[in-house]
Order: C-alpha cells, then structure tokens, then sequence
C-alpha cells in the first residue's frame, strides 16, 4: 500500500501504548513485527456501542416500527396516523390540522421523532412536509438550528441543490451555525460537487465555525466518493489531532477508507485502534463494513466471523441490521444461515415491510435460491405497497435461470398495473436480450435507461458486464451502427468521464479509445448485483441519513 499523508502521525501509524494486544485482533494479523503470533479473536466477546443486544434467533416478538424508545405512544399515534393519510385527500398537514383542531398540539420532541422516523423510511417529501409546518410554528415551538438544518436537507432531497441553496441564502447569517453550514456541505457531497463543498467549507473556516465533526465527516466521504485517499486520511488524522469527536462512525469511515485501497491489514490495524479506545465501542455497522471487504478479499471465514459479531451487536428494536445480514451471508454463499436470519427475523417483528420482503429477495436471487418466487408472492399477498425494485429483483432471477420469457411476462405485468419501470429494470430487460443475441433490442432497453437517468438527474450506470457483452458481440458482427449507438449511450450516463467506471470496464476486457472499443484481456472477477434492485441507491441514501444522525 503506498503511503499516505496520514503516515507522517505517529499516533496513527506508530506503535505505542494505546494500541492492545494482538489477541484482540480479528484476523490474527500483527502489524508490529517486535510483537509475539497472535492468536485469532473472538469476535463476539466485542462489547458493543448496542445497549441491550441480543443474538439473532430470539424469538421475542416486537412492534413494526418501535426503535424510538421514548417511554410513550404519543409520537408514534402521529406516525401512524400521517403515514395512513399521506397518499389521501387529507394529507399529512391535515393530519396535523386535525390535531391542533382538538387542541392537541403535538410535543416538538414527539413532532422530531415522527420526522426522524420518516425520514428513516425514506418518505423525504412527507418528512418535509411535517418539518415545514412545525418550524412555520414558531409562536409554538422554539426552533433550533438543528431543525433548520434537518430542512435544508429534506428540501435538498425533494426539490433538489438549488432549491436547498435558496433556503440556505433566507436564513440570517446570524443563525446560520456549523450544523447549517453542515447541512449545506452534506448536499454538496451527496450531488458530488466537490468545488462548491470545499468552497463553502473555506468559508464555514474563515468563520471560524469549520471544526465540527458533522463538516468533517462530510469531506471525508466526500474524497472518499471522488477516491482521494489521501485526502481523505489527512482529515481523519486532524479529526483526531483536534480531539473533535470521533466516534464509531468516524471510524467506520476510517475503516472504509483504508479497505477501499484494497488492504486488509491496514483495515484491521484500524480496528485495533478502535477497540483500544475507550470511549468508543464496535457498532454493528463496523463489523458490516469489515465483512464486506473480507468477502471482497475473498476471506470467507473472517467474514463469517464478522456476522456473528454482527449478530451479537443488534438491538431487537433495529430492522436495518437484519437486512444486512441477509445480504452478506448470501454473499458468503451460506443459504441455511439466510433461511435461519429470516426465520427470527419473521418472529421478532410482527410486521414485515417492503424493505424486509426485498433484503430477502435480494439475498435468494443471489443464491439463486428457488425459495424466491415463494417469498415474492408473500410479499404480493401481504398488499404491500408496489416497490419496482422488488419485482426488478425476481426479473434478475429469472433471467440468471435462463427464463427470459418468465421475465418479460412480469415486466408486462407491470406495465399493465400502471406501474413505471427504473433504469434497473430496462438494465435487466436489456440482459436477457443480450443472452439471447438481440443487440438492438438490448440497446433500445438501454436507451429507455437513459432516458430516466437524465430526467431524474439520476447518476445510475449499467454494469460494465454488460456492456463488454454488447461489444463482444458488436465486434464479432462488424456492427458499426451498434457501436455508433452504444457510445452514445455510454456518453449519456456519464460512463465516459467516470475514471472508476472505465477502469471496471477495462477488467472485463474493453478499453475504450476515442469513438472506438478495444478489446483486451479480462480479469476473472465476480459480479454484483447492485444494479438489480436498487441497493446501491438505498446504500448512499442511508449514508447520507447516518451522516445527519447526529443532529439535533
């Protein structure tokens, strides 16, 4: 690994008394070489930052949705009521009038549980909604900073960055804070608009308001999206000069850091850090993230010891957790452990949601596991909204089993429900054309892609897979009209400036050079399904909702 601008600190790199024994090392790996073979940990002995954490396969049963614990039912009466109508006539600002009508005025600590709660759920136009109406209240409620930034962010989410920049330019700068100006940064990082993040972080400096931990974390993922490692270890490292906080999620950063270049040791000795500091405990997300780069390095069995620490860190009340389980134990090819997580999964929550039936459906399409057809037509029958992710990923399913035709009957079936398909769906469509050689299909599929990504400002891109199938099969007709199309596309995703995306191309054995295709050696690497259901969106939803999980 070549050494990085964090290497120059000696409380990061060196060895000194703040770092433990090896014994507390996941992998038995010793960074320092004055020390003894270490032997391997158990890493289900971790204390973690989870109170009251329980193994997966209790069979207490829980409420849907009960992870605020707030010692009463008020807030959640509020959800449940503004979910019921948020599709109606009513509305959820009806739902509130309602309220107010009988003298029922909510308490603002209930109103910031019931947006957090919606906000978990992804339902930002909702969470908007519901912010707008109580920070319009203040003759009612005493509105914070934190509140405004917690806007600023949702606005960002429904109507977009100019949207969000407009509201950012109609708070005084008298009340505009660190949390705000970390609001703002957030956007920025999340649209990735690298000049205008540092931009506006110089300025939040010469206010003297830059040394957050929130407008840390920001940049740091920011350079990680970008791939600046360097960078990106260099605020790590002030971060921790600065004894600003540093807690388990700055961390997982760290760890994320290090094993996106691709070293396993470098990771672990992060997590040795992590255990020898006293103020921070092991999150369930730190063994996720340690898991997935042991199933990248292909250490299947690290991995698997990860899980089950995983599994020792989760609190009942969580969902999230669960749904990682599923997918990495499929990654790690181990259907009974699939089978058993949602097993007591089914048992600790009374009611499954979309979100469950499609962590479940993932992981059975990707061990091609017949048991996923049962389990969609459990979630069919459980009149659960219509997620076009889920039947994205039964698609997948089929076409990895040879039924394009099965496919494509469901891809009609939505069509006739009135419902829209994503750029995923056209993806998989386009997949089963190209296994069956018909290029033009495939490339009117990938066309219809396009078409949505550029009007929703979306940054989806196909697989590189198959797209070096389409131009094997170009070069192997002489089709220069299929490659004049396809170029075309590839320069409408944005596939033709993204260094990281022509670099995974190049492994499937395509360069590409000027207006033509190349083709040259492929290296043997498994493919994700990222793009068959809607993961990889979700994913850097819910970064961005953990980045703001700290404001209050």
């Amino acid at each position: 690994m070549a050494v990085h601008s964090i290497a120059a600190t000696p409380s990061l790199r060196s060895p000194s008394h703040h770092l433990p024994h090896p014994r507390h090392f996941p992998s038995g790996y010793c960074p320092f070489p004055h020390r003894p073979s270490p032997t391997r940990l158990n890493l289900r002995s971790i204390e973690c930052t989870s109170q009251n954490a329980s193994i997966v396969g209790s069979t207490t049963k829980r409420s849907t949705v009960d992870y605020e614990s707030t010692g009463g039912s008020a807030w959640y009466d509020v959800y449940k009521a503004i979910s019921k109508e948020a599709n109606s006539g009513v509305g959820p600002l009806g739902v509130l009038d309602e309220f107010t009508g009988r003298d029922k005025w909510p308490e603002k600590l209930e109103l910031t549980k019931v947006i957090k709660a919606l906000r978990k759920s992804f339902k930002a136009r909702i969470a908007l909604q519901v912010c707008e109406w109580m920070n319009e209240k203040t003759d009612v409620y005493s509105i914070t900073s934190g509140d405004r930034a917690i806007q600023l962010d949702l606005i960002a989410k429904v109507h977009g960055v100019s949207a969000a920049e407009d509201y950012f330019l109609r708070i005084p700068d008298a009340e505009k804070d660190n949390k705000i100006y970390g609001s703002l940064l957030n956007t920025y990082v999340s649209a990735k608009m690298k000049d205008k993040a540092e931009n506006l972080r110089e300025k939040a400096r010469s206010l003297g308001i830059a040394d957050s931990g929130l407008q840390y974390t920001a940049m740091i993922i920011l350079y990680m999206k970008y791939k600046d490692y360097d960078k990106a270890e260099s605020l790590i490292s002030e971060l921790r000069q600065k004894k600003l906080e540093f807690n388990f999620y700055v961390y997982n950063m760290w760890l994320s850091c290090r094993a996106a270049q691709g070293s396993i040791e470098d990771m672990e000795e992060v997590f040795e850090i992590m255990t020898s500091d006293s103020a921070v405990a092991p999150h369930w997300t730190t063994f996720s993230i340690m898991a997935t780069a042991y199933i990248r390095a292909l250490q299947l069995e690290k991995a698997k010891g990860c899980l089950k620490s995983l599994e020792a860190c989760i609190v009942r009340r969580e969902k999230k957790p669960y749904h990682y389980l599923l997918s990495l134990y499929a990654s790690v090819g181990e259907k009974a452990e699939v089978h058993r997580v949602w097993s007591s999964y089914k048992l600790l929550f009374s009611t499954l949601t979309t979100w469950s039936y499609k962590a479940m459906i993932s992981a059975l399409n990707r061990l091609r596991d017949s048991e996923v057809e049962k389990v969609y037509e459990e979630w069919l029958a459980s009149k659960q909204p219509h997620d076009i992710d889920v039947t994205n990923q039964l698609m997948s399913w089929h076409i990895k089993q040879g039924s394009f035709e099965k496919a494509k009957t469901l891809f009609y079936q939505i069509i006739e429900m009135g419902r829209k398909p994503n750029p995923s769906t056209w993806y998989i469509v386009a997949k089963g054309h190209v296994q069956e050689g018909n290029i033009s299909e495939a490339l009117s599929c990938l066309k219809e892609a396009a078409l949505i990504t550029e009007s929703q400002r979306s940054t989806w891109k196909p697989n590189p897979t198959i797209i070096a199938a389409l131009v094997k099969q170009i070069k192997r007709d002489a089709d220069e009209s299929g490659k004049d199309v396809l170029i075309s596309l590839l320069k409408q995703f944005g596939c033709l400036d993204d260094k990281s995306y022509l670099s995974e191309l190049s492994k499937k054995g395509v360069q590409i050079v000027g207006e033509d295709f190349h083709m040259v050696k492929s290296e043997v690497i498994a493919d994700a399904d990222y793009d068959d259901g809607g993961t990889q969106r979700d994913m850097e939803m819910e970064e961005s909702e953990q980045l703001f999980s700290g404001i209050k």
